[in-house]
C-alpha cells in the first residue's frame, strides 16, 4: 500500500514539475524577447533601411554601422562617458 501511495505522489510531482517549467520557459522566453530584438535592431543598418519603426524582427542587411558610429564618430559622447564612468569607479573604490 506504501508503494503506490509514493509512485502517485512521484507521477504528481512529475506533473507539477512539468507544469512548473513550462511557466519558466514561457516567462523565459517572454523576458528575453525584448533584449533580443533590441540586440538585433542594433545591427540595422540606418542607411539602408531608413531609419524608425520597421515590422520585421530581424534586421534585412546586417551591418555594424551604429557601433562604428557609437565608438568613433565626433557626435558621440559615449566613450567620455565611459571614461567618467570607469574613472569615477575607481576614484570612489574602497
Amino acid at each position: 500500500m506504501n508503494g503506490k501511495k509514493l509512485r502517485s505522489k512521484s507521477k504528481h510531482d512529475r506533473i507539477i514539475n512539468t507544469i512548473i517549467y513550462i511557466v519558466l520557459i514561457l516567462m523565459s522566453i517572454i523576458w528575453l524577447f525584448p533584449f533580443v530584438g533590441l540586440v538585433l535592431q542594433s545591427f540595422r543598418s540606418y542607411a539602408t533601411e531608413y531609419g524608425g519603426m520597421v515590422a520585421y524582427f530581424v534586421p534585412k542587411e546586417f551591418s555594424l554601422d551604429n557601433y562604428t558610429w557609437l565608438l568613433t564618430d565626433a557626435g558621440s559622447s559615449f566613450p567620455k562617458w565611459y571614461l567618467k564612468i570607469i574613472s569615477a569607479y575607481f576614484v570612489h573604490k574602497n
